[in-house]
C-alpha cells in the first residue's frame, strides 16, 4: 500500500515536472504576430490649384510617399484687376483627368488687345508693301496724304497721354508692364508716321527701295512680337502634371484639386507597445467595407517617429502603399488592416497582452 503511495507520487511530480517543461518551452517558442486596427486611403500624388492672395495664384504638388511637397508653382499679376482666371469644368468619364489637360486659364484684356492692335498693324503693313513694291502712286497720292494726316493726329494725340504715363511710371503709381506697353504704344505710331510719310514720298516720287526695305524690316518686327504674344497667351495656360481624378475641395481658397490614385497610400495608426513589431518591408491586408468588403494587399513603406493625437490618443502612424489599376479605392475611405508581423516568443505576447491589460491601466 505504500508503495503504491509513493509511485501515485512519483508520477504526479514527473507530469508536474514534463508539463512545467513543456510550458517553458512553449514560453519561449516563436508565434506569428499580427497587428488588427482600422486605416485610412489617401491618394499617392495630390495636386492642388490655390489662390493665396488676389491676384497671387499657387499650384502645389504633394507625394504622400511619406508626405512632402515636391513642386508648386507661383502666378503673380502685377494688375489682378486686368486678369481673368476661368476652369475648364469638363471632363471625361467619372471626372478622370488625363495628364496635360487643360485646367483652366487666364485671360488678360490687355494682352488680347494688344494683339489685335499688332495684327492691324501687321495688315496694314502687308497692304503697304503691296502697294509700293508694284509701283501704283499715281492714283493714290490723295490717299496716302490723308493716311499721313491720320497717323500724324493720332501720335500727337497720344503725346500727352504718354508724358502722363511717363509721371505716373516715375511716381510708381503703375507698373512697369504698363509703361512699357504705352511706350510700345507711342513707338508704334511713330512708326505709322514714317511708313505714312513714306508712302506718300514713294507715291509722288516714284523712289522706292529703302522704302520698301523699311516696311519689311517693319513687318518682320510686328511679326515677332505677335509670336512673342502668342507664346505668351500660350504660357497663361495651366495644365494637369499628372493623370487622376477631380476631388471636392471644401477650402474657400482651392479652386481645384486633382488625385492620382492609381497606387494608394495607406496610414495606419498604431499605439507605441505595436509600433515595435513593424518594418518597412512587412506586407499587410486591407478589408474595405466600401468596396463590397475587397481584400487588398500592400506593404509598409514608413514607420512613424512622431505621436499624433487620433481619436484622444497618442497614437503612431504606419505608412503603406498598395496598387490600385482599377481606381475602386478613393481618398477618405476606411478600411481594417492586418500587418503581417516577424514572429515573436509567446513570452513577449503575454507580456504585451498583461501590460495592455486593464488591471495595469
Amino acid at each position: 500500500m505504500l508503495k503504491s503511495e509513493l509511485s501515485r507520487r512519483r508520477i504526479l511530480i514527473y507530469t508536474v515536472a514534463i508539463v512545467f517543461i513543456l510550458f517553458v518551452i512553449l514560453l519561449f517558442m516563436e508565434w506569428p504576430y499580427n497587428i488588427k486596427g482600422p486605416c485610412r486611403f489617401l491618394a499617392h500624388h495630390k495636386w492642388s490649384l490655390l489662390e493665396v492672395e488676389p491676384g497671387k495664384l499657387m499650384s502645389k504638388l504633394e507625394i504622400y510617399n511619406p508626405h512632402q511637397i515636391c513642386d508648386f508653382h507661383l502666378f503673380q499679376f502685377d494688375r489682378s484687376d486686368f486678369i481673368n482666371f476661368s476652369l475648364d469644368r469638363s471632363g471625361t468619364a467619372a471626372n478622370r483627368i488625363k495628364k496635360g489637360d487643360v485646367i483652366g486659364s487666364f485671360s488678360s484684356l490687355d494682352n488680347k488687345l494688344r494683339l489685335d492692335e499688332l495684327t492691324g498693324q501687321l495688315e496694314r503693313a502687308k497692304a503697304e508693301y503691296k502697294l509700293i513694291s508694284t509701283g501704283e502712286k499715281s492714283s493714290i497720292q490723295q490717299g496716302a496724304l490723308q493716311e499721313l494726316k491720320y497717323a500724324e493726329s493720332a501720335y500727337n494725340l497720344f503725346e500727352s497721354t504718354i508724358k502722363r504715363k511717363k509721371k505716373l511710371f516715375e511716381d510708381n503709381l503703375i507698373s512697369q508692364e504698363e509703361w512699357e506697353q504705352a511706350y510700345a504704344n507711342s513707338r508704334l505710331l511713330e512708326l505709322n508716321v514714317a511708313i505714312a510719310k513714306a508712302k506718300l514720298e514713294t507715291v509722288e516720287s516714284g523712289e522706292k527701295s529703302e522704302t520698301v526695305a523699311v516696311i519689311e524690316t517693319e513687318i518682320s518686327a510686328i511679326d515677332r512680337q505677335i509670336q512673342a504674344l502668342k507664346i505668351k497667351l500660350l504660357a497663361e495656360t495651366i495644365r494637369s502634371p499628372i493623370n487622376g481624378i477631380r476631388l471636392d475641395s471644401y477650402q474657400e481658397n482651392t479652386l481645384c484639386m486633382l488625385a492620382k490614385i492609381d497606387t494608394m497610400v495607406v496610414h495606419i495608426p498604431v499605439k507605441q507597445n505595436v509600433r515595435n513589431y513593424v518594418k518597412s518591408g512587412m506586407p499587410f491586408q486591407v478589408r474595405v467595407p466600401a468596396v463590397d468588403n475587397n481584400i487588398f494587399s500592400g506593404k509598409i513603406i514608413a514607420v512613424g517617429q512622431n505621436a499624433q493625437l487620433v481619436n484622444n490618443g497618442m497614437m503612431f502612424v504606419l505608412t503603406g502603399i498598395i496598387e490600385n489599376p482599377d481606381m475602386k479605392l478613393l481618398p477618405g475611405i476606411t478600411g481594417y488592416v492586418n500587418i503581417y508581423c516577424d514572429k515573436v516568443p509567446i513570452w513577449t505576447l503575454l507580456q504585451r497582452w498583461w501590460k495592455s491589460s486593464n488591471f495595469l491601466r
